[in-house]
């Protein structure tokens, strides 16, 4: 998406593109490049949610089978530790600062 927002930033006046349809095109990538980010960060949230139920039934399962207090449940706290964490973070960041240059430094320029 990105790739493509480029192209079209740096082509749009070779293609005889209007101004008003290069910005419209534009805030079209963008859009979908926001829907593939939302796609991927809640990939990773499921992910995590299903890791955390699956962990939870897997230490219910050791302590009932092995030994009471065998394997403790997965403590949500520790969510700062985990790379999902930072990798959905990185994501929705780079979206922010992409969606921010876009309407502040390119969708100007498209005149």
């Amino acid at each position: 998406m990105i790739g493509a927002g480029v192209l079209l930033f740096l082509k749009w006046r070779e293609w005889k593109l209007d101004a008003a349809d290069a910005r419209i095109a534009t805030r079209a990538l963008l859009g979908l490049l926001g829907i593939l980010t939302l796609f991927v960060v809640a990939s990773i949230v499921v992910g995590v949610v299903s890791w955390l139920d699956y962990r939870r039934e897997e230490a219910e399962f050791l302590n009932r089978e092995v030994e009471p207090g065998f394997r403790s449940p997965p403590d949500t706290r520790n969510l700062w530790r985990w790379t999902e964490t930072y990798v959905g973070l990185f994501i929705l960041v780079v979206y922010l600062v992409v969606a921010a240059f876009v309407e502040w430094q390119v969708i100007p320029r498209m005149f």
